[in-house]
């Protein structure tokens, strides 16, 4: 988790996470084209990835094919993966993925619970 934190990067110590909002301000789920879901696109590069395979986002029982009826879906938002991701947001914000600290980041630029996203990121 954290092997290239590049040297200007300051854990954060809030996050308003974008994937978690309700109504149109929210950043909807990742479904990749490798059949897994990650909370948002920004999640998906080839140097956030590896963070997300050490939290469990790519285990087996996570893969679309794992999908039979629409119920199914709930078992992947409430698998352990997604419930430790939630709760490190929230409770542990310094060891969230680095990507969620740098897009999600509580600060003035930001506008709180708001999706209008001033950062210029998105």
């Amino acid at each position: 988790m954290g092997k290239l934190i590049p040297k200007w990067f300051k854990p954060a110590t809030e996050i308003d996470p974008d994937c978690l909002r309700t109504g149109d301000q929210r950043k909807d789920p990742h479904f990749g084209n490798d059949g897994f879901v990650l909370p948002c696109c920004e999640c998906d590069t080839p140097t956030t990835r590896p963070c997300f395979e050490e939290r469990g986002f790519f285990d087996k029982e996570l893969h679309i094919t794992s999908i039979k009826k629409r119920e199914d879906f709930a078992k992947i938002f409430d698998s352990k993966a997604w419930k430790r991701f939630r709760s490190v947001l929230f409770e542990d914000p310094k060891n969230a993925p680095i990507i969620c600290q740098t897009f999600c980041k509580k600060s003035k630029q930001k506008i709180d619970g708001h999706g209008k996203n001033p950062k210029g990121f998105v």
